[in-house]
């Protein structure tokens, strides 16, 4: 009511003068509350009067009540409805991401895929797939080297920067890494494709794509070199062979030398002095060591 904010009307209120249809209304007022709580604890002041009951009128009278936002139950749904959707969109997010697993340098790294497939990451590798849809997308994202181990009845595909693999039943290996994509089967048979070509290999065959060029090699292994810890090497260039043995015994090796000569050979995986004198003597290099940083560099 209008009377409510006049300074006479309060004034009354407080000495007590209102008649019983303004006190009604005053009561029944939204603000009556404030108003009432506020001359409750002026009563209780101890401080001498040096004023009357109109000047708290004054005070009350122009006193700002903040008003009270309504939000109407329609905007509440609304809102609740929007933050529900918000937080399954989060929830989605979080569950649809792919399962990473990797490899640091100087280590390897074991886990199974949701078939019960496993894998063995080498040294500097890393493997994603999506294991909420894997029975409608099987595949594996790898980037690096990795050995896999399908269970029985189980088709995958591993997907790499350089090429595709598919995969029934068998055990083999990947590598893909610096323009270089090698794919060895050890067990069942693998479908292989790089650019456009695509070829199945048996157990005992290794594929070898080096840019635009391809070969197919034997080998007797029945299981990745590198799983007992010796690094094998077939017409790889020299940057590739010292970035690899960066990566197997998380090290630093700096070298000056400038050859195209390949390397092809084994060294040890679990030996960084062996190997180091073997590249050395190799490739007629001066070797030195401080911590783990090398440098190899052409003897004077």
């Amino acid at each position: 009511m209008d009377n409510q904010t006049d300074d006479t009307f309060l004034a009354r209120w407080l000495d007590g003068s209102l008649n019983a249809t303004e006190l009604q209304q005053l009561e029944s007022s939204p603000e009556y509350p404030t108003l009432l709580r506020m001359k409750q604890n002026f009563a209780k002041l101890q401080s001498p009067r040096t004023a009357d009951e109109r000047i708290l009128a004054h005070v009350i009278a122009h006193e700002k009540i903040a008003p009270v936002k309504v939000i109407p139950f329609y905007r509440k749904t609304w809102i609740a409805a929007a933050a529900m959707i918000v937080v399954l969109l989060g929830l989605g997010f979080y569950f649809m991401q792919p399962t990473a697993h990797a490899a640091a340098n100087g280590e390897t790294y074991a886990f199974s895929l949701p078939d019960q497939s496993q894998v063995l990451l080498n040294a500097g590798s890393e493997a994603r797939f999506r294991s909420w849809n894997w029975s409608s997308n099987r595949a594996v994202s790898l980037q690096g080297e990795a050995y896999f181990k399908v269970a029985k009845g189980q088709k995958f595909t591993v997907e790499t920067d350089l090429g595709t693999v598919t995969v029934l039943g068998t055990q083999f290996n990947v590598k893909a890494r610096d323009n270089r994509f090698e794919v060895t089967c050890y067990e069942g048979k693998v479908r292989v494709a790089s650019a456009a070509t695509e070829q199945i290999i048996l157990p005992g065959q290794r594929i070898i794509f080096n840019g635009a060029a391809k070969a197919v090699a034997a080998t007797k292994a029945v299981a990745p070199e590198w799983t007992r810890h010796e690094l094998l090497f077939e017409n790889a260039a020299f940057a590739a062979v010292l970035s690899e043995l960066e990566r197997q015994y998380d090290v630093t090796i700096g070298s000056e030398l400038q050859t195209q000569q390949l390397f092809s050979g084994s060294v040890p995986g679990n030996d960084l002095d062996a190997a180091l004198k073997i590249i050395a003597v190799t490739y007629h290099l001066d070797l030195k060591k401080s911590g783990n940083t090398i440098t190899l560099n052409p003897l004077q």
